[in-house]
């Protein structure tokens, strides 16, 4: 499992935290609810970065889309590019860290 998939993981696992701790059973069970609360805060920044993450690969994704379909608008290009250029930068920084 690479760490790509280990994140999503997590993400996945952060999910079903907040629907248990939404559960009244759970809230009910104070020793599960006070577990489930220190997994859901221990891996909420996490979650939080690897969000971000996956946001600005989005980012390149539409970026190079827009690029493509610019239909030869020079300004959308332009625009496109430079936001292309700061999502790399953006993506780098993330996979560095």
């Amino acid at each position: 499992m690479n760490i790509y998939d280990q994140l999503q993981a997590v993400e996945d696992r952060y999910e079903e935290l907040g629907e248990l701790l939404s559960d009244p059973d759970v809230v009910s069970d104070t020793k599960r609810f006070m577990t489930l609360s220190k997994e859901e805060a221990s891996t909420r920044e996490t979650v939080a970065v690897y969000r971000e993450y996956k946001k600005v690969l989005q980012n390149i994704e539409d970026a190079e889309e827009m690029i493509k379909d610019a239909g030869g608008d020079p300004e959308l290009e332009e625009m496109a590019k430079e936001e292309l250029k700061e999502s790399k930068a953006a993506k780098e920084e993330y996979e560095e860290n």
